[in-house]
């Protein structure tokens, strides 16, 4: 079996010194992922792998990002493979790495197992560019 060596981003902060809002450990799990919710019976789950975890979000490195703003639904796997519970989560930001891969940063949505969670989409106004 081979070695697969993984390049981890260090993300630059304006001060050095700096410290996060919460703690966030270095933990790799499997995540299982699709957009939420789901509009055509094609979406199927991918998989990526977190960089981190905190108990707002987490770091996640995957093949191909989702559009900023996206809701995901998210099943993380503990180091036994069983699934925690699934979660949403909002796309905050996507970095692409030297491999061709994707970080994604996620804040997860706060949610109560026993009440629906409601979403509401508000559309846009379009722009119109004048020449």
């Amino acid at each position: 079996m081979g070695v697969v060596k993984v390049r981890v981003p260090l993300h630059a902060f304006s001060d050095p010194n700096a410290k996060r809002r919460e703690q966030r450990e270095p933990l790799v799990r499997r995540v299982e992922f699709c957009r939420f919710p789901r509009v055509c019976a094609d979406q199927r789950q991918r998989v990526g792998f977190t960089r981190d975890i905190s108990r707002s979000g987490l770091c996640l490195r995957t093949e191909q990002p989702e559009p900023v703003g996206s809701l995901l639904r998210l099943v993380v796997r503990g180091v036994d493979g069983e699934p925690q519970p699934a979660a949403l989560a909002r796309v905050a930001w996507t970095r692409r790495d030297e491999d061709g891969s994707h970080w994604m940063g996620l804040a997860q949505l706060a949610s109560r197992a026993d009440a629906p969670m409601r979403i509401q989409y508000v559309r846009r106004p379009h722009q119109v560019e004048v020449a």
